[in-house]
């Protein structure tokens, strides 16, 4: 007898997104896993993203929104943390999108792998040519970020939030923190998702990202070092072995 799918609560922080957006939430729509709820939390746009976010409210039953001052990304999906009622919590930005097995195959590592409470998958960089279509930037690879992992969501009660005073690098402070709680995270080869380089990205500011990669790294390293075990070195994060379960499903 089948179990049933684990719900699942997808949280898309949005900002100024009316030119992405739709194209983020209809790549969630067209996941092969179906038991999702996703959650648009507005975080003070100036546009016209929160028509959009109503639009697809009110036509689709598994889709809820909230709206606040602009405070920021972590902010945005702390709301959404707080609002999710699935078992698993994963999030994407509005910019990005997911190839439609991203779900599947991320619950299935996890499944497989049931002392592992995060599972990581690869990150496909690309931009649109003037003609408007698709170019790839160099190969997929495994970049540390919240929209190509899911997560157990007691793992919030456990790591915490996201840090609000952080606008750079808060996925990679968040990821620090649970690798110091000795959180097992399992990384896979297959890639689940597609990361837009465009002029607006948030991350185009370089010498305020520089900055908090710093400032995250120190707080990190501080941490380890004022503990009891006085542990400098961070956990590795586990390799998946090719597995079998996936070829017999795709």
């Amino acid at each position: 007898m089948k179990q049933p799918l684990p719900f699942i609560s997808v949280v898309i922080p949005v900002y100024n997104a009316v030119a992405y957006l739709e194209e983020a939430i209809q790549s969630i729509l067209s996941q092969k896993h179906k038991e999702i709820e996703i959650i648009l939390v507005d975080d003070g746009s100036k546009d016209n993203s929160i028509q959009i976010i109503n639009k697809y409210v009110q036509n689709h039953h598994n889709i809820k929104s909230a709206s606040q001052a602009n405070a920021g990304p972590s902010a945005a999906r702390n709301t959404g943390i707080k609002m999710a009622k699935g078992n698993y919590i994963t999030f994407l930005d509005s910019d990005d999108y997911w190839p439609k097995s991203c779900i599947q195959s991320q619950f299935q590592h996890l499944h497989h792998n049931p002392d592992a409470k995060i599972v990581w998958g690869k990150t496909q960089f690309f931009r649109l040519s003037e003609g408007k279509e698709i170019e790839t930037i160099g190969l997929p690879l495994h970049f540390l970020n919240v929209g190509s992992s899911l997560f157990h969501r007691d793992l919030f009660d456990l790591v915490g939030f996201f840090d609000e005073n952080l606008f750079f690098s808060e996925d990679l402070d968040w990821f620090s923190r649970a690798r110091e709680a000795r959180v097992k995270i399992l990384k896979h080869p297959e890639t689940v998702l597609f990361y837009r380089s465009h002029e607006a990205n948030m991350t185009k500011s370089k010498g305020i990202q520089d900055l908090n990669l710093m400032k995250v790294l120190k707080k990190s390293l501080d941490r380890r070092r004022s503990t009891n075990e006085n542990i400098v070195e961070l956990p590795e994060i586990n390799q998946c072995e090719t597995d079998k379960y996936l070829k017999e499903n795709k």
